[in-house]
C-alpha cells in the first residue's frame, strides 16, 4: 500500500508542478482585471457595489475552472 500512495504523492506534485505557472498567469491577469475594474467603478460609480463584487467574483470562479481543461490537454499531450 506504501508504494501506491508513494506513486499517487508523485503524481500530485507533477500535476501541481505543471499547474503553477499557469495558476499563477491565470491570477497575474485577474489581478488586473480587479485593478481596472475598482478604478473605473471609482472613476463612474454608475453601477452599484455589490455587482462589481459579484462580476469579480464570478471572473475569478470562470478562470479557475477554465484552468481544468487546460490542464488536461497538457497532460493528454505528454
Amino acid at each position: 500500500h506504501l508504494t501506491y500512495l508513494d506513486a499517487g504523492v508523485a503524481a500530485e506534485q507533477e500535476g501541481a508542478a505543471a499547474a503553477a505557472p499557469l495558476f499563477r498567469i491565470a491570477l497575474h491577469g485577474w489581478f488586473g482585471m480587479v485593478e481596472a475594474a475598482s478604478l473605473d467603478y471609482c472613476a463612474n460609480r454608475d453601477c452599484d457595489r455589490a455587482s462589481v463584487r459579484e462580476l469579480l467574483v464570478r471572473s475569478l470562479e470562470a478562470m479557475l475552472g477554465g484552468l481544468t481543461p487546460v490542464l488536461r490537454g497538457k497532460a493528454a499531450a505528454r
